[in-house]
């Protein structure tokens, strides 16, 4: 079976797909993955097969979005302009990979489509070759809920530049095109109806990296970890809180460890000579050691931390996400969860909250959850059998 992985080109959204891959890879079946350049090593360091597309006009400004602007608007003005905003980016980066895309399914002939349910080109493929289309999630599923194009939004409400793209292509307009959803989020913390949702077990991945002779050891004292993800740290245009995180562990007797992207190591200002920053280390290496988490609510760091068992606090950078987030994590007791505009005292008092083991029952109760959900190799055959229904 040939099995064609179409991501974002946005390396949080990648490593999502990385362990399916993997699976895939392991049952004897022939897996390539379709993405811009931007994501070209992070395909080839993850040991998957990377085809290189058309690049995106002006690579990584599609990820930035004024969310302080957005945060103002009243609630349902804003998620209409966030919709806007983002369908506009999704169907310019569709168009320009479109030919790309279909032209190499066209040569290599792949059986089934794995998508990024926002990657609107995925639909061109598997329409025109009439293989199966499996979407794939990379958090709980605020897209569903926000409400774009090939997830329910109905057809009167799409744009007529995909409209016209889809017609380009010959594709029947409808309002979705997945025969199944992966969702490797728990269902304790998915905040809406998936349709057709194939659960599997999360498998942490955050890129490869040797493993720090620092981390060969046992910490000397509770370690911390603080990352701020991909998307909402200073390179992807959304504000940072580090400087605060940082300053709200100091009354802590902890070993903190910024982990950032190697872009954003040089943008985070001074910091105490005791904070160890650390550039592209995995998640899945660093968060075994820890006491706690702090971060923005990504869906890695969110699910990473789920499956060690470590308590978090999640500081959510905008309104939009902590309408939708707050409420299955703080069901779940995993940890506490902060507005953006959270002081460095309630980051502290959060901090100190999860320190003292307030959330363990919750923590361990999730990763059971986790653990007891299908793994990915477990999957494989649903998708076989999705492909030999065609035959």
């Amino acid at each position: 079976m040939r099995i064609l992985f179409a991501p974002l080109p946005q390396v949080s959204h990648y490593f999502h797909l990385v362990p399916l891959g993997w699976a895939c890879r392991a049952a004897g079946h022939e897996v390539r993955v379709a993405a811009q350049p931007a994501l070209a090593e992070h395909i080839t360091r993850s040991g998957l097969t990377g085809v290189p597309l058309s690049e995106v006009a002006a690579d990584g400004d599609w990820l930035k979005v004024d969310m302080a602007a957005l945060t103002a608007l009243p609630p349902e003005q804003r998620l209409r302009k966030l919709r806007e905003v983002r369908t506009r980016q999704f169907v310019a980066m569709a168009d320009a990979a479109a030919d790309d895309l279909v032209s190499f399914a066209k040569s290599w002939q792949p059986d089934l489509v794995v998508a990024d349910p926002l990657n609107l080109a995925a639909p061109l493929v598997s329409e025109t070759l009439g293989v199966p289309l499996v979407h794939h999630l990379w958090s709980p599923d605020v897209a569903r809920h926000l409400g774009y194009p090939g997830l329910g939004l109905p057809v009167a409400e799409w744009p007529t530049e995909l409209i016209e793209l889809y017609q380009r292509f010959g594709l029947e307009i409808r309002p979705g095109y997945a025969r199944h959803t992966i969702d490797p989020c728990p269902d304790s913390l998915q905040s809406a109806e998936v349709p057709d949702r194939i659960p599997m077990r999360y498998v942490p991945y955050n890129g490869n990296s040797p493993l720090p002779d620092w981390l060969r050891q046992p910490a000397g004292r509770p370690r911390v970890c603080v990352s701020w993800g991909y998307t909402h740290n200073p390179a992807g245009g959304g504000g940072s809180r580090l400087p605060e995180v940082v300053a709200a562990l100091a009354a802590f007797d902890v070993e903190v460890v910024v982990a950032v992207a190697k872009l954003d190591s040089e943008l985070l200002g001074d910091l105490p000579a005791d904070v160890r920053v650390v550039a592209e280390l995995p998640l899945q290496l660093l968060l075994p050691t820890c006491s706690a988490v702090v971060h923005h609510g990504g869906g890695g760091t969110m699910f990473t931390a789920a499956v060690y068992g470590v308590p978090q606090v999640v500081v959510i950078p905008d309104a939009i996400a902590a309408a939708l987030l707050t409420g299955p994590l703080s069901d779940c007791r995993i940890g506490v969860c902060l507005e953006s505009d959270a002081s460095v005292d309630e980051i502290k008092s959060a901090v100190g909250s999860v320190l003292a083991d307030s959330a363990q029952e919750g923590i361990q109760r999730l990763r059971k959850e986790i653990l007891a959900t299908p793994t990915p190799a477990a999957i494989v055959p649903r998708l076989e059998a999705l492909v030999a229904q065609r035959s």
